[in-house]
């Protein structure tokens, strides 16, 4: 029987919870983003510094120079031409799915009838937990192994692509990464981290009626699929020692 997925867990050690939205414009790029903004109220702050993405890895979070960045108190925003990102506020901790599908909602209700999405192309959910100075064997029943079983790899990153319910999965393990290597700051040299790295992908079609609703069913069940894949990662020893709420 598969385990009851909890609400919720703490500490969660989430750094980073993406939300993808791919489009394709019926109008001129820049039309879309100029007409973004003019639907947006007072809620959205605009940030002229950009904030910080990682290395790619499913999701394309590049910084282009066409790109305009809104802060709400919660989260951050990512427009930039031919997708949406949300993540979190510089700075702010992980506010949790509730309030977070909230904020991604009004922001969709905003821009949902201005007219310039021609098709949703994908929508996805990238989050990654980090762990300070701990090894990823203490939270996930995973081995790292080769042609030398004499060899005990310390430092490692692992990477698999798989299809989970017609969605497109990228997990992505990192063991004991230095920390001044990721930061760049050599103040931090002893100190390593380890990342849970999941991307769960949805390929869309005919979303554009009911344009918000649609998006938020699909945001749903892919952020399911993504705490199931996440549980299921974990020992059961680890899981013990973490307080879960249902």
């Amino acid at each position: 029987m598969q385990d009851k997925l909890p609400k919720k867990i703490s500490p969660d050690n989430i750094r980073d919870a993406f939300i993808q939205i791919r489009y394709i414009p019926i109008v001129p790029i820049e039309a879309v983003l100029g007409l973004v903004f003019k639907a947006l109220n007072n809620t959205y702050v605009y940030q002229n510094n950009r904030p910080y993405y990682p290395e790619n890895n499913g999701f394309e979070v590049q910084i282009g120079n066409n790109v305009q960045v809104f802060l709400t108190e919660k989260i951050s925003i990512q427009l930039q031409p031919y997708s949406i990102i949300f993540n979190l506020a510089p700075g702010k901790s992980y506010i949790g799915w509730t309030d977070y599908i909230i904020e991604i909602k009004n922001f969709l209700i905003c821009i949902e009838n201005i007219g310039v999405f021609s098709k949703i192309d994908s929508i996805g959910i990238r989050y990654i937990s980090e762990y300070l100075n701990r090894d990823i064997n203490e939270m996930v029943d995973f081995k790292f192994g080769f042609g030398m079983p004499e060899v005990s790899s310390k430092t490692y990153s692992f990477k698999s692509e798989f299809e989970l319910e017609n969605h497109r999965i990228i997990l992505n393990l990192h063991n004991k990464l230095p920390r001044n290597a990721i930061a760049n700051n050599f103040n931090v040299e002893n100190e390593f981290l380890t990342h849970i790295d999941i991307d769960v992908i949805s390929q869309t079609s005919n979303i554009i009626n009911d344009f918000c609703n649609n998006i938020l069913m699909k945001l749903s069940v892919a952020h399911t699929i993504e705490k199931r894949i996440f549980w299921s990662l974990l020992k059961e020893t680890y899981k013990k020692n973490i307080i879960t709420e249902y």
